[in-house]
């Protein structure tokens, strides 16, 4: 038997398995940590059955995981590893790392300063799914020491 075409290589992701590589109720709490919203757009996310509790009109994409580390590249299916993704997101972002696929999404912007705070927000974003802990340094004063 021959398996169906893939953009992806079989051993690249989890390929085949469709929604069983993940226990539902870890893919849930995945979902509820990132507020169900895809990571990368913001988009309000939700599955076929409507777990989210969003009115249908504020849906915007299909809700899926995505990796922060791609399979393609060595990373796992440990939850801090998986993030809330809209299908479209996740299937622009292929095999690129996080910080190439957050340097694409901003591209549109023309103002550097603008471009650079936008990537930095979404990578932010990714962070935060990670239970990463952020540390802001405290913007000083010109001219005060």
């Amino acid at each position: 038997m021959t398996r169906p075409s893939s953009r992806r290589s079989p051993t690249a992701g989890n390929w085949g398995q469709g929604s069983k590589w993940i226990r539902p109720t870890t893919r849930h709490a995945i979902y509820q940590r990132d507020g169900w919203r895809c990571v990368w757009c913001r988009c309000v996310v939700d599955t076929p059955r409507g777990d989210s509790g969003a009115p249908a009109d504020e849906v915007a994409g299909a809700a899926c995981l995505d990796h922060i580390v791609t399979r393609a590249r060595g990373g796992g299916n440990a939850p801090a590893n998986l993030l809330t993704a809209c299908l479209d997101c996740n299937e622009a972002r292929g095999d690129r790392s996080a910080l190439e696929f957050a340097t694409s999404l901003v591209n549109e912007f023309r103002d550097p300063t603008t471009r650079s705070l936008e990537r930095a927000a979404i990578l932010e974003r990714v962070l935060v799914s990670m239970g990463t802990p952020i540390v802001r340094q405290a913007r000083r004063e010109r001219g005060t020491k």
